[in-house]
């Protein structure tokens, strides 16, 4: 059994527990088993047992009685991730701009350090401390994979990783911040941006405080991890030229809709003569254009490099159970890599190493 360290139990721990119950036949059929030795919540408790957790009794609990109920332990997340055994840490705590990416950057460097594998669907450690968690990870024989980042579980890292080795990244443009994406289609439908929102936190896609959706600040994570796996840019969220949908009206979008245009809010980020050119902002989409057929949550994204036509991938009307699968391909993908045949960690960020040196050529 591959012991699982969970930082983090909100909607994708819970569907991630869920998936690895339901689907422990198939996993078993792939020569894997995993078991969750330890969830660390932020105000739900902490729950650890080396036997394994009864995942199922800890989402009644939290059903039932807002916390855990047992086995509760006293420590930290942090001093887990140093303590306990396990083989594969999972952060999946929510994203803090204000934090520059913590705790959960120093939850996965725990880990990285003892040479424990480690995935994330939280995007502030990729954001802001990308080079020293890849450095930990290669130095420690274990790794570091981070699919839900960006688009809730879409092979888009796996794309440029195992499909496009030897190709050049130069760019890539998107709508990936489905809250804000949801919020302008029912705009163009008559709603008020307070209504939409509020629908949104009510239907549990958006966070209750979902500044960081409407502010651009979670897309600008997404364009700053992009940036620096795919473009292999020093590029935090805090240097990505933003703005968010706050100040967009109903009058702007009637404009838009006038010309035969969409307001959609867009990441961008793109190889110049002088480095890495990371934004995000409202733009007018023309009808014609792909991403303007993206409505309500849907997300989608353009890759575009030396050798190929632009690539691009949408995702319709994703969910937390998404995310999780993302995760769940993640934790998959550490232990194959890590097997006799499969793709060791110590040559599997050789092999990153080798294409992100390819992709930081101009062009």
């Amino acid at each position: 059994m591959y012991k699982v360290l969970m930082i983090g139990f909100g909607s994708v721990g819970k569907n991630l527990a869920v998936m690895m119950n339901e689907y422990s036949g198939r996993l078993a059929g792939m020569g894997l088993e995993f078991g969750v030795v330890g969830v660390f919540t932020r105000s739900r408790g902490n729950a650890a047992d080396p036997g394994g957790l009864d995942t199922r009794k800890l989402i009644d609990d939290i059903s039932s009685h807002g916390r855990f109920t047992g086995p509760l332990v006293s420590v930290s997340p942090l001093e887990a991730c140093r303590d306990l055994d396990y083989d594969i840490m999972a952060e999946l705590s929510p994203l803090s701009i204000a934090n520059r990416g913590e705790p959960a950057a120093s939850h996965i460097a725990a880990a990285l350090r003892r040479g424990k594998h480690a995935v994330t669907a939280n995007k502030g450690p990729v954001a802001f401390a990308y080079p020293e968690l890849s450095r930990l990870a290669h130095d420690n024989g274990c790794r570091f994979l981070f699919e839900s980042t960006v688009m809730d579980g879409a092979p888009i890292f796996n794309l440029a990783d195992r499909c496009m080795k030897g190709n050049a990244i130069t760019g890539f443009s998107g709508i990936l911040n489905s809250t804000t994406n949801y919020v302008l289609t029912r705009m163009e439908s008559g709603a008020s941006m307070d209504e939409a929102v509020r629908e949104a936190i009510e239907a549990g896609t958006a966070e209750a405080d979902p500044s960081d959706d409407i502010d651009g600040w979670d897309a600008a994570a997404k364009a700053s991890v992009l940036s620096r796996v795919l473009l292999g840019a020093d590029v935090t969220p805090l240097d990505v030229r933003r703005s968010g949908i706050r100040d967009v009206t109903p009058e702007m979008i009637s404009k838009a809709a006038s010309r035969g245009r969409r307001l959609k809010l867009i990441c961008r980020g793109r190889r110049t003569e002088t480095g890495i050119d990371a934004s995000v902002g409202v733009e007018e989409v023309a009808s014609g254009d792909v991403l303007a057929c993206l409505s309500s949550h849907d997300s989608g994204i353009s890759v575009e490099s030396d050798l190929m036509a632009p690539i691009m991938i949408i995702q319709k009307n994703p969910t937390p159970r998404d995310t999780a699968f993302g995760v769940l391909e993640d934790m998959i993908s550490v232990i194959q890599g890590s097997q006799p045949g499969g793709r060791s960690g110590e040559a599997f960020l050789a092999l990153s190493r080798h294409n992100n040196a390819i992709r930081c050529r101009h062009p």
